[in-house]
């Protein structure tokens, strides 16, 4: 349905910290030369915290107008309010987006109930397929095991988890329970691992500019049954320093080494700081 690598891109800033839509049309075509299969739009790396839902709502759009037809846009959607999140979906509905990613309510901490019940009153009013969002270091709660199943019984439209922890051995119960739901491993560390434990595929902030190594990588498993030690170490590398410092900071800065975007972020987030980019520096020349 959306392949096995899925970008959550970045969203570029110009120097006045308006979105610079020339620099996110140019990374879309390139990442789909790269091998991404479809693309987060206005997730956590595409800095939606600080985006206006008017901004997101031109972005999906616009990403839609860039991308080929097969390659999928999945909305990066989501509050810690359920009445705003349906609010939210119900005027997606009518845009050409074709999923929803919906994270976990943030902050308030809801209980296996409140989450289930969160997730089945979006189910209700969503015309499109949903990709559940599990990181627990960012929202302080994940859905369990019992409580997704019932939610996968109980909805017409979930279809697929996003699984962001280190815990990967949980990607291997969920698809022993829950052989039909999609689970995308969230850790560009384990990339490998989400194979491994009979995963469908990444949503990767690594693939925003190291999209051919890591397809390469996850071919010469699946495909052959090999797995490359010297370029499996080299992703781990990278998968290190892309998270020293608060993500999308460190992609943000690669990605301006090589003049693609401009290191624009919003705040509360701002760019590397200099000893991080002294270290990418000299790891990357």
């Amino acid at each position: 349905m959306f392949g096995k690598i899925i970008t959550a891109i970045v969203t570029p800033f110009d120097e006045n910290k308006n979105i610079d839509y020339r620099a996110f049309g140019t990374l879309l075509k390139k990442l789909e030369k790269e091998h991404t299969d479809s693309f987060v739009v206005c997730g956590t790396t595409g800095e939606a915290p600080t985006l206006s839902f008017k901004e997101k709502l031109n972005l999906f759009h616009f990403a839609k107008k860039i991308v080929n037809k097969e390659t999928k846009i999945i909305a990066g959607v989501g509050t810690n309010n359920t009445a705003e999140t349906i609010k939210q979906i119900k005027i997606l509905n009518e845009t050409d987006v074709d999923a929803y990613l919906v994270v976990c309510p943030y902050y308030n901490k809801p209980s296996q109930e409140g989450l289930y019940m969160h997730f089945k009153l979006i189910d209700e009013v969503s015309t499109k397929p949903i990709i559940l969002y599990n990181v627990l270091s960012r929202c302080g709660v994940e859905i369990n095991i019992p409580t997704l199943i019932r939610l996968f019984n109980d909805c017409n439209n979930i279809v697929g988890l996003k699984h962001a922890s280190t815990n990967i051995q949980y990607i291997a119960s969920i698809k022993k329970e829950l052989p039909r739901l999609l689970v995308y491993g969230g850790e560009d560390r384990y990339i490998l691992d989400v194979f491994k434990n009979h995963g469908d595929g990444i949503i990767s902030v690594l693939t925003n500019f190291y999209g051919n190594e890591v397809y390469e990588l996850i071919q010469d498993y699946l495909t052959n049954h090999f797995e490359n030690i010297s370029l499996y170490e080299y992703i781990q590398t990278l998968a290190e320093i892309i998270f020293i410092e608060s993500s999308p900071a460190p992609i943000k800065y690669i990605l301006y080494r090589h003049h693609l975007i401009l290191n624009q972020l919003r705040l509360p987030l701002v760019p590397l700081s200099t000893p991080f980019k002294q270290l990418i520096d000299n790891i990357l020349d």
